[in-house]
């Protein structure tokens, strides 16, 4: 090995080998015959902090698993996860009652396990993300947040989250990290005396943008430009233009982008905070939008404490012939989003306001009318059964459908590129905001 930091990789190596030993990872013993050995090997990684710099060296001892054949040599495995839009709901509702949010490291993850018989604080998991646990003793309420090895901690008793902290630290190896600034590549910003968090992940943009060379670009103010539209005709033809595009790593630049997506969306940051701890949603679609296949766009965003927790946009892969039918279809899978969010909320038991119906806006009257009518009418009822759940989900309570313009959408400018006035008000509609705008 040949590195500036030789000695602290040797100590990591030790370290983990240490930590093995100690867990009792593994027993010496002959093959068995027919068994075919796993290699290993090491692989390392520099840890960076809120601010990028290195606070950790870390060594892993892994198993080469790409020479292992599923239900021959291993069955399924997996790492438990919070979804992020579960991270993000429970950081509103922190942000709102102004709950403590703690962060603890489980050292050596993969050695341990997390034992649902052996969960004494525990009072139950949440159905709806079961790596969401909460803990109600009178006015005392805490949640953990379990992401592989990082855990959060969120409730409003500090001796009870001391308690947890202390428990763990009993049964596991932890660290514990303090308040949470720092997690998941997220930095967390948070002004308690406004009841304000936000969320950005500029480090790892930065990252991104210097592992693709893009690090001198000059800072773009739309992630479309308006009017553009995209198609299949403009792909390369020539051999000229393939082999152009072949040096050209597109695939893992957008798949890089696709974890900001998921996690912030990209170079912004949530504020949360606003006069009520209402959940609400939006759906919007484009009709006609793609030349290529005539499928449509469709997304939904959801707000909670005034900032964006949920969103999804996608391609549909149903072909409609009207806008009603697109933003019917679309409206249908914003209030299966909907139901979801309503039940996992009403786990927490900390939102009262989450028992009344959530309200979808939509911006086409037509959508909202087929939504309230009992029965399919003759210019719908070739629609796929499965999108008129949203008849269901509104006659029994769960959503309610109400309109709204199309300049007061928030899910607008998800479906299409905007002028940069257009897009900057709906950005700021959804919570979304440069970091400097409030801090």
């Amino acid at each position: 090995m040949s590195d500036i930091d030789l000695d602290k990789w040797l100590e990591a190596m030790k370290s983990k080998m240490d930590s093995m030993r100690s867990n009792q990872v593994w027993t010496l013993v002959d093959p068995p015959k027919g068994v075919r050995p796993v290699g290993c090997k090491w692989v390392y990684k520099r840890k960076l902090g809120a601010n990028g710099e290195v606070t950790a060296f870390k060594a892993r001892l892994v198993a080469k698993e790409y020479t292992q054949r599923l239900g021959v040599d291993f069955e399924e495995t997996y790492s438990p996860v919070a979804m992020a839009k579960s991270i993000r709901i429970l950081l509103a509702i922190a942000a709102w009652y102004d709950y403590e949010i703690w962060q603890m490291d489980v050292k050596m993850a993969f050695l341990n396990g997390f034992v649902e018989e052996r969960s004494l604080w525990i009072s139950r998991k949440n159905d709806y993300d079961p790596c969401v646990y909460k803990k109600i003793s009178g006015s005392s309420i805490a949640y953990l947040v379990l992401y592989v090895d990082d855990i959060l901690l969120i409730g409003n008793d500090v001796k009870m989250l001391g308690d947890i902290k202390a428990w763990l630290s009993t049964q596991f190896s932890m660290k514990d990290m303090g308040e949470a600034s720092y997690i998941l590549g997220i930095k967390i910003y948070r002004d308690r005396s406004r009841r304000m968090l936000g969320l950005t992940q500029f480090l790892y943009i930065e990252k991104v943008l210097k592992r693709f060379r893009m690090e001198h670009s000059k800072r773009g103010v739309l992630p479309m430009r308006h009017r553009i539209k995209l198609s299949k005709k403009q792909s390369p033809k020539t051999d000229e233009e393939l082999k152009r595009m072949s040096d050209i790593p597109y695939a893992s630049a957008v798949g890089s982008i696709q974890y900001v997506v998921q996690c912030t969306r990209p170079d912004v940051a949530y504020a949360l905070s606003c006069g009520e701890l209402i959940l609400e949603g939006y759906s919007d679609a484009s009709f006609q939008s793609d030349d290529d296949d005539a499928k449509f766009q469709s997304d939904f965003v959801f707000k909670l404490n005034g900032g964006v927790v949920a969103w999804k946009n996608s391609k549909q892969d149903t072909t409609v012939d009207s806008t009603t039918e697109a933003e019917y279809i679309t409206t249908s899978e914003a209030a299966k989003e909907a139901v979801w969010m309503k039940n996992y909320i009403q786990e927490l038991g900390v939102v009262p306001s989450i028992a009344e119906p959530v309200v979808i806006f939509c911006d086409n009257n037509g959508a909202i009318a087929q939504a309230k009518k009992p029965r399919s009418h003759h210019l719908s009822k070739h629609i796929l059964r499965r999108y008129h759940l949203l008849k269901e989900m509104v006659g029994r309570g769960d959503c309610r459908m109400d309109r709204v313009s199309s300049a007061e959408n928030t899910a607008d400018p998800l479906t299409k590129p905007m002028s940069q006035v257009a897009h900057t008000q709906h950005l700021d509609k959804m919570g979304l905001r440069s970091m400097g705008d409030w801090l």
